[in-house]
């Protein structure tokens, strides 16, 4: 009898834990139907001269948005126009899009790479980002 007690009261505290030891943990992310892709706000000249090569090109765009709270690697990309992106060279790479500064010197050597040098070429740029 005392047995039969025991293991009613046992299957009753199993129970009971069961049902309340399971919690929801964390918090869901959603991600938005229509994501906000980022995007330039302002475009330097892309005149790049050697000899103003210590000058500063500055680009300012709008971070991502997937709708919830994200880390991002943003990727300024180029290529030769009408290409549409299947060869593309890298000019910046980064974390924060607020305000990008890159030297004349350092993007025409990202550029060369996949360029004529010392010719006029005409580029597609898009700023893609990576979560």
């Amino acid at each position: 009898m005392m047995k039969k007690i025991l293991y009613t009261l046992l299957a009753v505290l199993g129970m009971a834990a069961l049902f309340t030891g399971c919690e929801k943990d964390g918090t869901q992310v959603v991600m938005l139907d229509d994501p906000h892709a980022p995007e330039f706000v302002s475009f330097p000249d892309m005149t790049l001269v050697r000899d103003n090569a210590a000058d500063t090109l500055i680009f300012t765009a709008t971070p991502v948005d997937p709708g919830f709270t994200a880390s991002a690697t943003y990727f300024i990309e180029v290529c030769e126009s009408g290409n549409g992106f299947e060869d593309v060279a890298i000019l910046w790479t980064g974390v924060i899009v607020d305000e990008i500064k890159i030297s004349v010197g350092d993007a025409n050597a990202a550029l060369k790479k996949n360029f004529p040098n010392d010719a006029t070429t005409s580029l597609d740029y898009r700023l893609r980002s990576v979560l």
